[in-house]
């Protein structure tokens, strides 16, 4: 079987139309911002409408300035009424209006496991990598590092 990939531009109009008429859609997860939590084409989302008020913790999909499309978390919610974004993977904090908002996420599906989002062990999770939120540049810093010298490691050992 020959697979191909789909741009999310191309998608976007499909995942809308599908969240318009009450429907889920699935989203392959792409990029390494949202590791550890979600990995580069082995784990899946499932995007939802927006039938609730966003909170902390809460995965979204949404539309950057730019254009781009981006699946990423609320660390917080400031009184300006911008939501604070940021990968799992990262430390810079984005503000992310509510009208750029398209989609919640609420299962991720691993190996062809469902993991609803609010289940005890995600929302643990969740609750933990927030909390490290403001030391999480020099933890990433170091797992970063420690992985560049296991690199190296294996790269001496098989000479």
């Amino acid at each position: 079987m020959e697979v191909s990939s789909v741009s999310i531009e191309t998608l976007i109009p499909v995942i809308r139309l599908q969240l318009e008429t009450g429907g889920r859609a699935p989203l392959v997860v792409t990029g390494i911002s949202m590791h550890p939590t979600l990995r580069h084409g082995r784990d899946l989302v499932e995007l939802v409408p927006l039938n609730r008020a966003l909170k902390r913790g809460d995965l979204i999909l949404y539309r950057r300035q730019t254009g781009t499309y981006v699946l990423h978390r609320i660390i917080s919610k400031p009184v300006n009424g911008k939501f604070i974004c940021s990968g799992d993977n990262q430390w810079e904090p984005e503000d992310v209006s509510a009208d750029q908002v398209i989609a919640l996420v609420d299962m991720y599906i691993r190996s062809g496991k469902r993991i609803p989002v609010d289940s005890v062990s995600c929302k643990l999770w969740v609750q933990l990598w927030i909390g490290l939120f403001p030391v999480r540049k020099p933890f990433l810093k170091l797992r970063r590092l420690l992985g560049r010298l296991k690199t190296r490691l294996k790269r001496a050992l098989k000479v």
